[in-house]
C-alpha cells in the first residue's frame, strides 16, 4: 500500500505525526520525507542506531537555522544541550561528511 506516491504521503504525515509527539519537535510530511531522502536518518541511525536518531533528529530540526549559519560561514557545527557532545563529535568527523548530508536536508527542509 506504500509503493504508491499518495501511500508513501500517507506513510511520511503518519511518522512525522509519531515524531513531533515522541520529540517535541514540529515536523510535517513533508520535512520527515526529506528526512529520509536526503540521507540524514540513515547516517543518524548508521552512526547512533535508530532510537537514539530520532532524538538527534530533534536537534536538528530545532537548531535549523544556528547550523544554517554554521554552514554557510563555514564553521564548525555546534548542537547546544544536553546530548549534543555525541552529535557534535558525529557531525564534525570528516569521515562522514556530514556538512553535505545537512546541507541537502535543510535545503529540503526549506522547500
Amino acid at each position: 500500500p506504500s509503493a504508491t506516491i499518495s501511500g508513501m504521503a500517507n506513510v511520511y504525515s503518519k511518522r512525522a505525526k509519531t515524531w513531533s509527539k515522541q520529540m517535541g519537535a514540529n515536523i510535517t510530511a513533508d520535512q520527515m520525507r526529506n528526512v529520509f531522502e536526503s540521507g540524514l536518518y540513515k547516517q543518524l541511525s548508521d552512526a547512533f542506531g535508530s532510537r537514539t536518531a530520532l532524538k538527534k533528529l530533534g536537534f536538528i530540526q530545532r537548531q535549523r537555522d544556528r547550523i544554517l549559519k554554521q554552514l554557510e560561514e563555514g564553521k564548525k557545527i555546534s548542537f547546544l544541550g544536553t546530548g549534543a557532545k555525541e552529535l557534535n563529535e558525529i557531525v564534525n568527523d570528516p569521515n562522514f561528511q556530514f556538512d553535505s548530508v545537512l546541507r541537502r536536508y535543510y535545503e529540503g527542509a526549506a522547500q
